[in-house]
């Protein structure tokens, strides 16, 4: 790496960094990325198809229109109601009857107000012929007049003078209007909701990405030195370019075929664009604010639909000055407010170049939305930086050194992580204080020196998944402030390094796991930092790999601190200087190998491999001669270990002088190793528990032997017993619960539901003011928008001024062409009478009666009145029940087609099986295919039927008045629910079954439904043919239920249609079944319903011919292809195995360097072998080998390319057990549901008795020690205690064949060993077979009976381990842990003189490493002497594990690598080799 420098944090290279990486992203994502674009323009196009559809009409200029005066209205009947009827009302009733242009009758109404009512109606209305209608009508039709007169009336009574003559004089002109288009079908509310919405698809998957992003990695990148502005600064710049798309596409839009004609397409561009921005602001905002991605994204919707919604409230100026600026807060508020101005106000229009003269309203709006962008971003960043993540924090005082490595060891759950949190600036410490050289960690201004300092690598993998292995560095070397001119070079190192340039151009997403963790510690190296905090660094990868990182970390200790944390004991011991042991958040001890063995110890491991003629009583006692506190730890019917004190190390050579006489008779080997650091944990471990709770834990309720008693009692009650329909029944329960139980703990998704809900009644609330007559509905004016004209008339100004009025006095304009002002009054006096003429634009429908009350107050005032006449106008509907009814039902028809996107927010919950591989886990177990579906609808239909149900029931209840529906209608109405809950949600399986390898996109497939429904129900309206209805009704099943509603409510002949649902339901079924029997997994078991039963595999002949196998090998693959072939079945009933016979698994893989060529990428190649009851056979090799596609064949998971696996056992009479237990590699637990719950629907699935299951899964929770964890959800489990629980579920039922993967990952040596105790405790009665796949050699010492060695796809060896090692153990390996670096070279001389033919193997400051051929150690007693005299740890047992593993997985990374090397001759060459 290059010279340690500080690093140069800038935000503009971090910006740049990844805004570049964005960029890539989108475009890696190709798919994801159009369908946001796409859905980002879909309100757009409708905007679009909106103004060129034909719904807005256009007009032509229409000059000013001379209108008449009040007194030549004349009507030849007519009826006025006033109430209430008193003595004043009276006065003015016959004030109006003395008036000779009004002829009609008066008649009283007795109610509590003062109401005139006056019928009329609009021939040709504003929206469906004369657009000048609405405006006109109101004075031709007699209600000016009309008012005029009361004004008068009410005038003389109160001031006791007459102004009939001025009011009855007053005249009325229209003004000009120019070219415009006006509404048909629709009012401009929909233009302005539409347009208000318009960026937020946008704006919902930017919160979605945001949101993601930061949950899962800002704080990780936080830790490398991020500046909060550039993460947010680089999602601005992506997304801006995505506002400004859209907005330039709203401008043109807006300004198409002249829609709004006057403003200028840059004060409308500028308008959508700050928009867009303050919108991105607010999505960073609810970001900072909300955890979850999805809600954000929900939130930020609703936000933008509601406020935008109340800026209509500007439109109809329901909303008092003050409040709506406060409301401008609010950007979709603003946007719509200033929306509203060029759509309705701004009649004059809106250009840049008159912006300070009289367009302030615009400029305001822009200052606004301008505003609350910039706000919004302070409030993010205010909120990312005040609401940090949660920790707990450990209590504890330990000190790290420069120069050193230290290891943190200790139980799950003990604080290790937790510690290393705090060093690293994730989280600070509730108390006490963190220091990393001058620096603390709790003061801000030191925490960025350190991160400036500090290398991590978290216990997650940190990569982008679809960025490449180099452009991962670069992003991340950008991040940490490494100069860019040395980016490149940086990057190479670390490639070179970690060994991992062969991957430097894959995609992180297609690399293994043990590749991931190379490349998240790659990121942690890049810069050289000072400070290493690793945790788990190795986790997950394979012993070669493993060794390269211990030698990686050795190499480069010096000038740096080093702090680790890891569950392995192995790996601690050989690279750390230190180890210090946390048990429940406090440090127990510190020190160095040698101190903690030596005071925590037990001492010396003698093994002794014996043959069949041993009497383990005898040895015992020859070993007691020696050692009498000598004891027995481990007995099998091959090795008997004992547990030797420290203090009696000096009888060591006479015991083995002793032992040497019986090697060939009784003894066929023997081997001595010290004390590892595994024991030293479990003994701290044990004095942590009593510490803690004042007695032993749960881990120690049970000794080993009361352990496999409780273990093998299981076998009473634990069989599967349940056969046939009652299985079926049974499952079908099961799963039920689980989909309920899911469902309970899924609020989002029933929030979404809600949601959706609630979004219908607002739009069908809206849709039923559209249905109205809409000549009726544009009542919104306000009296602001006075003009007076005429000399000499002060006092009239001023009781104009006196009523609130925006007023302009303008002198000599020819108000009546000009489009400045909404309304104007024309004053003027003629023999001392006043004279009014009053002008309204065509487009304010109250501006006459305004007007006139304007004039009628003026004049009250200027006869020294303080009273004030008010007119209002109220809509009364006048439609009739039919209307009412038939607008409910459209309403139900609007609703249905929101329903449609119901099922997929909640019916898909099995591709999140998949995705967990809880799938596989409950085929593996005996599920059956009908039964798994079948426990889903019995809840997902009913829940859809309740949700559709309350949607019509609310519909009903708001239009109550209109809800008296005949039976006849509400019958069918019922019927087509139920079939369309049941048919929509199994079409939902359907589609989840073929989309079950990918994301569930629950989303898109809502919008899908809704989207097409939307446009199949518009064709449906527009066509208006019945026979269009049934076509669509009968074949497109998403539109069945509004096709339904439609033709319950036209009475067709076609009613038997709302059957319809139930015969799709039925198709779909048997689509289900037909993808299950042809695409599915191969069941283990007969379905009784779907008629599916088990597929007995084709054998395929292995196209490779073995050569050169080991002889082991191919005398096992005869074996298997004998027992495969046989057909004498007392040989088959003499060898009960499970046989896998030469299995090959080919992938079909794209090559690096092509495009389109394809390559077959061979996972297992010719792979044999046979497991027999009672034997743990055991897989190992590297990453990649094969062994975990070995399983998954065997399970059925995958299908097999050649070969055959088969069974030879005969099973006892009773046993019905036809399925397999499993324990994958990763946990396939349902997240929210506890363990219990687990326990108990896996002991149905299995086909266990309710009662023989309750009593099973008491014992099972017993001996696992799990009570304590029965009723915590999996989310919640430790590591250690998931891999528990999915060793227990593999167990239930007492499966013939477990399948263990990766058993103890994940483990602390306290749970490993619990585990290995309880699988060997379990297998006592010899009923059952088990397969072990392992990277970890000690693993299989502890557990596995014969172990095979797979590399590269095929078993390089396969025996007992002491049978291998006495094979291939060509000597002994001798390992010496050294107290004093400095001596490494003295000592390496003594060994050379006692061992002259040791050949050094590993290079570690503290541990040294020796391979010695066995002729070299004539007296392992006397070398044993030679050696603790130094008093040094000394281990010599035999050679086999480590070093053929090693040798094995360096040989298949060559492979890897594709080096064409003959992997035959290098196998030989390795069994040659004894150097």
């Amino acid at each position: 790496m290059l010279p340690r420098r500080p690093r140069e944090i800038s935000v503009c290279q971090q910006t740049g960094a990844l805004l570049l990486k964005h960029i890539l992203v989108k475009w890696r994502k190709k798919k994801q990325s159009l369908q946001e674009l796409l859905l980002s323009l879909l309100i757009p196009l409708i905007l679009y198809l909106n103004i060129i559809s034909g719904w807005y009409r256009r007009y032509p200029a229409t000059p000013s229109d001379d209108l008449g005066r009040v007194d030549e209205f004349n009507a030849n009947t007519y009826g006025v109601q006033y109430t209430p009827v008193t003595h004043t009302t009276k006065q003015i009733m016959q004030h109006m009857a003395s008036v000779s242009f009004l002829k009609g009758t008066f008649s009283p109404n007795f109610i509590t107000q003062l109401f005139f009512y006056i019928f009329y109606s609009c021939s040709g209305s504003m929206f469906y012929g004369d657009v000048t209608c609405a405006v006109t009508q109101q004075w031709t039709s007699g209600f000016v007049p009309l008012q005029a007169s009361i004004d008068a009336a009410i005038i003389q009574i109160a001031s006791n003078h007459s102004v009939m003559e001025e009011l009855r004089s007053v005249t009325a002109v229209q003004m000009r209007l120019p070219p415009i288009r006006v509404a048909e079908s629709i009012n401009y509310d929909f233009l302005v909701v539409c347009t208000a919405v318009a960026f937020s698809p946008l704006i919902y998957f930017m919160s979605l990405n945001v949101a993601k992003e930061r949950r899962k990695f800002k704080e990780l990148m936080k830790m490398m030195a991020l500046q909060d502005l550039a993460f947010w600064f680089s999602w601005g710049l992506l997304y801006a370019g995505y506002i400004l798309i859209v907005a330039i596409l709203l401008t043109l839009i807006m300004k198409s075929d002249e829609f709004i004609y006057h403003t200028s397409h840059s004060v409308m561009f500028f308008l959508f664009y700050l928009y867009g921005i303050s919108l991105m602001s607010l999505a960073f905002l609810l970001s900072s604010l909300l955890k979850k991605p999805k809600l954000t994204g929900i939130v930020g919707f609703l936000f933008i639909l509601s406020f935008g919604s109340l800026g209509l409230a500007v439109l109809y100026n329901h909303v008092p000055e003050p409040l709506e600026w406060a409301l401008g807060l609010f950007s979709p508020f603003a946007f719509t407010a200033g929306f509203i101005v060029h759509l309705e106000d701004a009649v004059k229009g809106v250009d840049f170049s008159d912006f300070l003269e009289d367009s302030f309203p615009t400029l305001a709006v822009f200052f606004l939305l301008a505003f609350d962008a910039l706000l919004y971003l302070m409030l993010a960043i205010y909120f990312d930086k005040v609401l940090p993540g949660k920790y707990e924090s450990a209590c504890l005082l330990l000190n790290v050194y420069e120069g050193q490595i230290t290891a943190l060891l200790g139980h799950s759950g003990a604080g290790k992580s937790t510690l290393l949190n705090i060093l690293s600036g994730l989280c600070p410490p509730s108390e006490g204080s963190a220091m990393i050289y001058k620096y603390k960690v709790s003061e801000m201004e030191d925490l960025e020196e350190i991160r400036k300092i500090i290398g991590v690598c978290p216990q997650f993998n940190i990569q982008f998944e679809v960025l490449t292995v180099k452009e991962n560095l670069r992003i991340f070397a950008k991040i940490k402030g490494i100069r860019l001119k040395e980016v490149e070079q940086e990057v190479q190192n670390v490639l070179t390094m970690l060994k991992i340039k062969d991957i430097q151009d894959c995609q992180a997403s297609n690399l293994s796991g043990g590749q991931k963790r190379k490349l998240t510690l790659g990121i942690a190296l890049l810069g050289d930092p000072q400070v290493l905090i690793l945790d788990e660094p190795t986790a997950g990868l394979d012993l070669s790999s493993r060794y390269h990182v211990w030698s990686l970390l050795k190499e480069h200790k010096a000038n740096r601190v080093t702090l680790f944390s890891t569950q392995l004991t192995d790996e601690a011991d050989i690279i750390a200087d230190r180890k210090a042991f946390i048990s429940h958040g406090r440090l127990k001890c510190v020190g160095s190998s040698l101190f903690l063995k030596r005071k925590w110890g037990i001492g010396y491991h003698l093994s002794l491999h014996i043959n069949d003629s041993c009497d383990s009583a005898k040895m015992t006692s020859l070993v007691q001669q020696h050692i009498p506190n000598a004891k027995l730890s481990g007995q099998s019917h091959e090795e008997l270990i004992y547990m030797l004190p420290f203090e009696n190390v000096d009888k060591f050579p006479e015991l083995f002088c002793d032992l040497d006489t019986h090697v060939c008779q009784e003894i066929l080997s023997y081997g001595i190793s010290m004390t590892t650091l595994a024991d030293v944990f479990l003994t701290l471990e044990e004095e942590a528990a009593i510490d803690q709770a004042g007695k032993k834990v749960q881990y120690y309720a049970f000794s080993p032997d009361e352990l496999e008693q409780s273990l093998l009692s299981l076998s009473d009650t634990g069989k599967a017993t349940v056969r046939g329909t009652a299985l079926w029944r049974q499952q079908v329960c099961a799963l039920a619960r689980i989909r309920f139980l899911k469902l309970k703990h899924e609020n989002q998704t029933l929030r979404s539901i809600d949601i959706r809900i609630l979004l219908g009644m607002i739009l069908n609330h809206i849709i039923q003011i559209w249905t109205q007559d809409f000549s009726q509905t544009r009542n919104c004016l306000s009296s602001a928008f006075s003009n007076l004209l005429g000399s000499d008339i002060e006092d009239f100004i001023h009781a104009v001024k006196s009523q609130n009025i925006m007023l302009e006095v303008a002198n000599g304009k020819n108000i009546s062409d000009d489009q400045e002002y909404n309304g104007a009054i024309k004053v003027s006096l003629v023999d001392k009478h006043f004279r009014f003429s009053m002008m309204c634009h065509a487009k304010r429908i109250n501006c006459f009666p305004v007007l006139m009350n304007i004039i009628s107050n003026a004049l009250l005032r200027t006869l020294n009145s303080t009273r004030h006449i008010q007119v209002s106008t109220r809509i009364h509907s006048l439609m009739l029940t039919e209307h009412e009814l038939r607008l409910l039902w459209h309403s139900i028809i609007f609703m249905s087609v929101l329903a449609s996107g119901f099922a997929p927010h909640f019916a898909m919950s099995s591709i999140g099986d998949y995705k967990i591989k809880a799938h596989s886990q409950l085929w593996t177990s005996g599920m059956l295919p009908s039964a798994y579906w079948c426990g889903q609808a019995l809840v997902d239909i009913p829940l859809c039927c309740v949700l559709l149900f309350t949607m019509t029931g609310i519909m009903f209840l708001i239009s109550y008045q209109a809800s008296l529906t005949p039976g006849l209608l509400a019958l069918p109405l019922v019927v087509s629910i139920f079939g369309y809950a049941a048919s929509i949600v199994v079409l939902t399986y359907v589609i989840s079954f073929a989309f079950r390898k990918r994301k569930s996109y629950s989303d898109l497939w809502a919008f899908i439904f809704i989207f097409v429904t939307f446009v199949l129900n518009g064709i449906d309206y527009i066509v208006r043919v019945d026979f269009v209805t049934t076509i669509l009704t009968a074949l497109i099943p998403i539109y069945t239920l509004a096709g339904c509603i439609r033709i319950i409510v036209h009475f067709t002949r076609c009613l038997l249609l709302v059957f319809q649902p139930y015969l799709h339901c039925i198709i779909f079924i048997f689509i289900l079944r037909c993808l299950e029997w042809k695409y599915g997994r191969k069941t283990t078991r007969e379905d009784p319903i779907f008629r599916i039963s088990p597929r007995k595999e084709i054998f395929h002949q292995n196209p490779e011919e073995s050569e050169g196998e080991d002889e082991d090998v191919q005398a096992e693959r005869m074996k298997a292809r004998s027992l495969m072939t046989c057909q004498n079945q007392e040989e088959v009933k003499m060898n009960q195995e499970n046989v896998i016979n030469s299995l090959r698994k080919e992938y079909k893989d794209k090559k690096a360097s092509s495009i389109f060529k394809k390559r077959k990428k061979v996972a297992t190649k010719n792979v044999s072998f046979c497991v027999k009851k009672g034997e743990v056979f055991g897989l190992l090799g590297p990453n990649g080998a094969g062994k975990s596609t070995t399983l998954k064949v065997i399970i059925g998971d995958t299908s097999l390319t050649a070969g055959q696996v088969g069974e030879t056992w005969e099973r006892g009479e009773g046993d019905t057990t036809d399925f397999l237990g499993y324990c994958p590699q990763e946990n396939p637990l349902w997240p929210n549901l506890t363990v219990q719950e687990h326990l108990e629907v896996y002991a149905a699935v299995k086909g266990m008795r309710k009662e023989d299951a309750a009593v099973t899964i008491k014992r099972v929770v017993n001996a696992l020690k799990l009570q304590e964890h029965l009723q915590k959800p999996a989310k919640k489990l430790p590591a250690g205690i998931s891999r528990k629980v999915c060793f227990a579920l593999s167990m239930l039922g007492k499966p013939t064949l477990v399948l263990l993967d990766e058993l103890s990952t994940g483990m602390d040596p306290m749970g490993q060993h619990h585990v290995w105790t309880a699988v060997r405790a379990a297998l006592k009665n010899k009923k059952q077979g088990v397969i072990l796949t392992t990277h970890y050699m000690k693993e299989a010492e502890a557990l596995c009976d014969r172990v095979a060695i797979m590399v590269s796809g095929k078993l390089r060896c396969i025996g007992s381990i002491q049978y291998l090692k006495n094979k291939f153990g060509k000597g002994y390996l001798l390992e010496i842990k050294v107290k004093d670096p400095e001596q490494v070279d003295l000592i390496h001389e003594e060994i050379t003189q006692i061992f002259p033919l040791a050949a050094r193997q590993e290079r570690y400051s503290s541990l040294m490493v020796y391979k010695i051929p066995m002729e070299n150690v004539q007296s392992l007693s006397q070398a044993f002497f030679n050696l603790e005299a130094g008093k040094r740890g000394v281990t010599l047992p035999l050679t086999f594990t480590f070093q053929v593993f090693l040798e094995l997985s360096r040989e298949q990374e060559k492979e890897d690598f594709d080096m064409n090397l003959d992997s035959t001759a290098e196998w030989k060459l390795l069994q040659q080799d004894d150097n």
